[in-house]
């Protein structure tokens, strides 16, 4: 939605740093682990070494409070995929929940 056109979704900063196909590039050449070692049983094998990255620099750069208060939501998906869930009543009723 960065690139659309739309002045409610736009976003200047996003669409004038890199162009839509070269994000789509990335996107799809960004490889986190070795194919070659899956285990089809963990459904986020792919995106586990990411995962644990980030939450190491998470950790490093949160400021040290005694509490931290996390909500959680749910990323719209619509594709197929064995984590999605699907929650009725709700706006986004199809999607991660994180």
């Amino acid at each position: 939605m960065y690139w659309e056109k739309s002045p409610n979704s736009t976003h200047d900063l996003a669409a004038n740093a890199m162009s839509r196909n070269r994000f789509r590039f990335i996107m799809q050449n960004l490889h986190c682990s070795n194919n070659a070692n899956l285990d089809i049983q963990d459904k986020f094998l792919k995106v586990e070494p990411l995962i644990d990255a980030m939450n190491q620099s998470f950790i490093d750069l949160a400021p040290q409070e005694k509490f931290h208060n996390l909500d959680e939501s749910m990323v719209p998906y619509y594709g197929r995929h064995g984590a999605k869930q699907f929650i009725r009543g709700k706006p986004i009723r199809w999607g991660y929940k994180f």
